[in-house]
């Protein structure tokens, strides 16, 4: 709610923005998966949505949208070496993040991992807390987290506070 209420503001008035859905699963059950993140992010704001499956190898061209939107998916990003398509993922989450491009990312579960593994973070299984976590989660920043200069800039837009 927080991150689509920041959307909201942000984007509010102003030209119609372009958005990328990235579609990062390919069950058959999860199929509406876009229609129900687009509509809850989105709700109020004027935004053409184009999605893509990056299962079957479809990605965007980053300067025909302003922001991108990963999926949530049942696969995970320590199994990419199993999945073809995950490392044209994470090359476009790289250059997404460049300081010369000016598209926004959200990631939602699987997406979150996409982007933090495509930036040189640390991703793992669980095993230690198999507990499935909903709603508010205090996140701890450790080591070098903010040294990559989007994630510094994601932080600072946010609302974080970066001790460094």
């Amino acid at each position: 709610a927080a991150l689509a209420s920041m959307f909201r503001r942000r984007w509010a008035r102003g030209r119609r923005q372009r958005w990328a859905f990235i579609k990062t699963e390919d069950a058959e059950k999860w199929q509406d998966l876009s229609e129900l993140s687009c509509a809850a992010l989105t709700r109020g704001m004027c935004v053409d949505w184009q999605e893509f499956n990056a299962c079957a190898g479809e990605l965007p061209d980053l300067k025909d949208h302003d922001a991108i939107l990963i999926s949530g998916s049942r696969y995970n990003v320590t199994d990419a070496d199993k999945h073809p398509w995950m490392e044209p993922l994470f090359g476009l989450l790289r250059a997404a993040a460049d300081k010369s491009c000016s598209v926004r990312m959200v990631g939602v579960c699987f997406g979150c991992q996409a982007i933090a593994h495509a930036l040189g973070g640390s991703v793992r299984c669980a095993d230690d807390d198999p507990s499935f976590k909903y709603g508010s989660v205090p996140l701890d920043f450790v080591g070098d987290a903010f040294d990559h200069d989007f994630l510094r800039r994601a932080a600072a837009t946010s609302g974080f506070n970066i001790n460094s």
